[in-house]
């Protein structure tokens, strides 16, 4: 007589074995779990609306939580070389996104000259065991503002 084995048990043993035998199925993308993961939008650069030296321009950085496990946000840092122009408020560190979830950051530059101004904004995350440092470039425009009314003279 023979026994026979449930179906959940001899499904990933086929799987593999196909895997194994070369039908195009790799091993890891049928095992591996998805984790946490981490998204920002936008996918570029953030880009400033061109800004007057007596205003301040604004903008938005969204983090997503786009993995199976929930995600959490333990820094969020500038750098780069006009780091100064630029700023990310304080935030309630660490930030706990669910899967799926969205918390979107706000973001100010605030030039001191005209021209063009840069620097990198990072976010650091755990959720699988490690650290994992994402960053987006922020650039900004300095504008002339003759009258100094928060309005660009030159655009």
């Amino acid at each position: 007589m023979k026994t026979r084995l449930p179906l959940l048990l001899t499904l990933p043993v086929l799987l593999v074995a196909c895997a194994e035998d070369g039908y195009g199925l790799e091993q890891a993308s049928l095992t591996e779990e998805l984790g946490a993961r981490i998204e920002l939008s936008p996918e570029e650069s953030v880009q400033f609306p061109p800004t007057s030296t007596t205003a301040v321009g604004e903008s938005e950085i969204v983090i997503t939580s786009s993995g199976d496990k929930a995600l959490a946000v333990h820094d969020i840092f500038l750098g780069g070389l006009d780091v100064e122009a630029f700023e990310v408020p304080e935030l309630p560190l660490p930030i706990m996104l669910e899967p799926g979830n969205e918390f979107p950051v706000r973001l100010f530059f605030e030039p001191d000259a005209e021209g063009q101004f840069s620097a990198d904004l990072t976010v650091v995350t755990a959720g699988n065991s490690e650290e994992v440092e994402v960053s987006r470039r922020l650039i900004g425009s300095g504008c002339w503002d003759g009258d100094e009314d928060g309005v660009c003279d030159d655009w």
